[in-house]
Order: structure tokens, then sequence, then C-alpha cells
């Protein structure tokens, strides 16, 4: 994997763990966009399984349930894996939801890389990537930033996920 190898050594450089180990965390985003384990997710997840944000669906004889996106999802990731920050941003635009990623300083070059590739699609007319791609806002904000502050106290989020790594004060 060409990405593997260009940002491995950085990543390793920035977080303290071998360039070995970050490799690992970088085959393992692959998993994460793997189009079964998603669905697997939202089957093992959801009650009504991986349809049930997109409609009602029966799960006994008469009775449905819907699981409708939250909204805006605003992801604070760890900066000791770049898969935890793909997960829950994949996971929140399966959903329908709009996302903002905020990755770690250590992991942001990696995961700005990553998701490069879905806006690369977009230009090249895959259509589902058209749909997904405005939904996703990738952004580094300091701990102090006014922008990161208001964010969490004021702003009108439908869940805020929180993988640790932030010191902030509201």
């Amino acid at each position: 994997m060409l990405v593997e190898e260009e940002l491995a050594p950085n990543i390793s450089k920035n977080t303290g763990y071998s360039v070995e180990n970050v490799r690992m965390d970088l085959r393992l985003v692959e998993e994460v966009f793997n189009e079964t384990n998603i669905i697997g997710l939202f089957d093992k997840g959801l009650v009504g399984g991986w349809r049930s944000p997109d409609k009602p669906v029966e799960i006994i004889d008469g009775e449905f349930v819907w699981n409708r996106p939250l909204g805006v999802s605003l992801i604070i990731s760890s900066g000791n894996t770049v898969t935890l920050a793909m997960l829950p941003a994949v996971v929140s635009l399966a959903s329908g939801d709009v996302a903002i990623l905020r990755p770690s300083f250590s992991d942001y070059q990696a995961v700005v890389k990553i998701f490069k590739t879905l806006f690369d699609l977009v230009d090249s007319s895959v259509e589902s990537a058209r749909e997904v791609a405005p939904a996703l806002l990738v952004a580094y904000l300091k701990h102090e930033s006014k922008v990161f502050i208001h964010l969490l106290a004021s702003a009108s989020l439908g869940i805020v996920n929180y993988w640790a790594g932030s010191q902030v004060e509201a």
C-alpha cells in the first residue's frame, strides 16, 4: 500500500509507536471502509440492522424500528491510531450524518490523505462518493481554538464522539 509506506514513518515519529505498529494500524483502515464490515457493524449494533437508517424495518410482526440519523456528529479522535479517527467517521457518514472529524495533530496529515481518496472518487464521478464527500469536514482545531470551544459548548450537534486526547474547558 503506497499510502502506508508514505505515512508510516511520519506517524511513527509523531506518536512514538514503531513503524511496523503504524503500518499494521494503516492496514486496518482498509477494513474500516469494507462494505461487508460496515453492514456487519450496523447489523450487530442497531435494532433493525443495516437497512434501518434508511427506512422503517419490521422487527417483529407489525412492529417497526427506524434508526434516524442524529444530524451533525463531532468526532474528537485520539492520536495513537488512525483507525480510531476513521471508524466513527465512516459509521457517521454511513448513517447519513454530517461528520466533523477533529483528528489529533499526530494523525491529521494521515487522516486527510486517506479521506482525500473519497474526494478523488468524486472527481472520477463515482455517484455514492459524490453524495458522501460533502458530509465530511476534517479539521485540525487546537484545544484552545474558539471554533472548537464553540462546537463543544454552543453548536447544535447530534452527538459528540470523544476518543480522548483533548483538554478543552468550555
